[in-house]
């Protein structure tokens, strides 16, 4: 089954591993979570469903709309891709308790959920068992301010590991639940897509404040991914590798510049748009097979994204590209 990150393409081979489950950390493109989705549902049978769970509906429309997709902005209202876009079913727990919540909830209209309560369980149900599960952004229940707009990020109190762990061995039983139903016609998947997981990190014996974390030593506290390294078969990081150093073009300025550029070769002249080169690498768990392994298997990616320059001009953001080398 082909899984990818990306935007479809003819000739692309730069789709993920057979994979049961998935980190991707770093700087990877806003959009990613979503062709995942969509490359899920296009590339497997019809009873394929991805459940998208973000930990705030805010900061991923914000970064959706400012990546602006160009590949998502031609194709997101045609024909099969709309309807898949439709079959994604997408979570907004507030705070990682409510996620826990969420997670024993679930159900469909033929399995009910474990704690089922016919008064709360239509807003939870849904139409097929989920076989794609995607957590996004899940330490920002951790780092960033919950439910309060004043609150001071450094009087935030870090629960200990074992909380976080809680939510990931919930999802995986979530899922497992489904699996045994029957009602997955193939094994569930797991992916977790967070920018703020290699910054994540979290006591192991009590819960501290945020601030005091870096006095703890390091016996008494521990990276979220080294902890997540023995329950996650593949972990990919991006990284931005390069960035040129072509001046953007401007979405505001003026319609004789978007003129000029079409009759210019932006290679030529030196207008063409800035570009940003980034590398992922795909490392497989060292435990992934139930034990330590000191070889481990690894893939590379690489592409760049610029801005469209060519963008009509009223458009109030211009579109990102990826371009996968």
């Amino acid at each position: 089954m082909a899984h990818s990150i990306f935007p479809p393409h003819p000739t692309t081979r730069h789709f993920l591993p057979d994979f049961k489950s998935l980190i991707i950390q770093g700087e990877y493109p806003p959009s990613a979570p979503i062709h995942l989705c969509l490359s899920h549902i296009s590339s497997g049978s019809p009873s394929h469903k991805p459940l998208l769970v973000s930990s705030s509906q805010m900061y991923l429309q914000s970064q959706l709309e400012e990546f602006n997709d160009a590949w998502l902005d031609e194709h997101a209202c045609l024909g099969s891709t709309a309807e898949n876009l439709h079959q994604i079913d997408i979570f907004y727990p507030p705070t990682h308790r409510h996620l826990r919540l969420l997670l024993g909830k679930l159900s469909t209209y033929s399995i009910p959920s474990v704690d089922a309560d016919p008064e709360t369980d239509h807003n939870t149900r849904l139409a097929r068992a989920p076989t794609l599960l995607v957590l996004h952004e899940l330490s920002r229940y951790f780092l960033s301010p919950q439910l309060s707009d004043d609150a001071d990020v450094h009087e935030l109190q870090l629960p200990t590991i074992s909380t976080y762990m809680q939510l990931i061995i919930d999802a995986i039983a979530m899922l497992q639940f489904f699996s045994k139903s029957g009602k997955t016609p193939t094994p569930p998947r797991l992916v977790i897509f967070d920018k703020g997981l290699h910054d994540l990190t979290l006591p192991i014996l009590r819960p501290v404040n945020l601030a005091d974390i870096r006095k703890l030593p390091e016996s008494h506290k521990i990276q979220a991914t080294d902890a997540l390294l023995r329950y996650i078969g593949w972990v990919g990081t991006v990284e931005k590798t390069y960035e040129d150093k072509n001046e953007e073009i401007a979405s505001s300025q003026d319609d004789e510049i978007e003129i000029d550029l079409a009759t210019q070769d932006p290679q030529k002249d030196g207008l063409g748009p800035k570009k940003t080169y980034f590398r992922m690498t795909l490392s497989k768990s060292r435990y992934a097979n139930g034990r330590s392994s000191v070889d481990q298997e690894e893939l590379v990616s690489e592409w760049y994204s610029y801005r469209d320059p060519y963008e009509p001009p009223f458009a109030t953001r211009r579109r990102t590209a990826t371009v996968l080398l």
